[in-house]
């Protein structure tokens, strides 16, 4: 039964993983970087847990002894590597919290990761051949369909690195 719960956890993170990566696919293309890791994790973890379950089911069938304490290593090894994991993230989550006062709210006045021609490459520009309105300088009704008078040019990649960097200097 426990082996059958984690494959089918495996798979639903194995789901999880693969839908937010197709998703966020746009996004990736608008930012121009590699894309985010947290689905190719998520992925992966899925894959790590239904392997793991899937072994542990074979060693239970065979009541192969040795088989079955190799499992329960990995287990171990797998809990452990994920309760570090969530530590960190607890730590992060306190110390976020306790300098949220140091954080300051940016305002950019950008559209785009290095100009409005990034949201060309997006099926939302590809359909329309427009950009969002929030990349228009005055936001009116389909003020993102009129690209030269519109679009706001600033490379929001260098507002959000000037951002983090006046955050590191407070």
């Amino acid at each position: 039964v426990h082996s059958g719960a984690c494959s089918i956890t495996g798979v639903v993170l194995m789901g999880i993983g693969i839908s937010a990566q197709t998703k966020l696919r746009d996004t990736f293309v608008v930012i121009n970087e590699a894309s985010s890791g947290v689905p190719v994790i998520i992925t992966f973890v899925g894959v790590i847990v239904v392997s793991i379950s899937s072994f542990g089911a074979i060693a239970i069938m065979k009541s192969n002894h040795t088989m079955i304490k190799v499992v329960n290593c990995l287990y171990l090894a797998f809990t452990g590597m994920l309760l570090i994991i969530i530590l960190i993230e607890i730590v992060v989550g306190i110390s976020a919290y306790a300098y949220r006062e140091k954080v300051g709210v940016c305002d950019f006045q950008c559209c785009g990761a290095q100009n409005y021609t990034d949201w060309l490459n997006t099926t939302y520009g590809y359909l329309n051949n427009a950009v969002p309105s929030s990349c228009c300088k005055t936001v009116t009704r389909s003020c993102g369909r009129n690209l030269t008078d519109a679009a706001v040019s600033a490379c929001c990649l260098s507002d959000l690195n000037l951002c983090g960097i006046r955050f590191l200097a407070n």
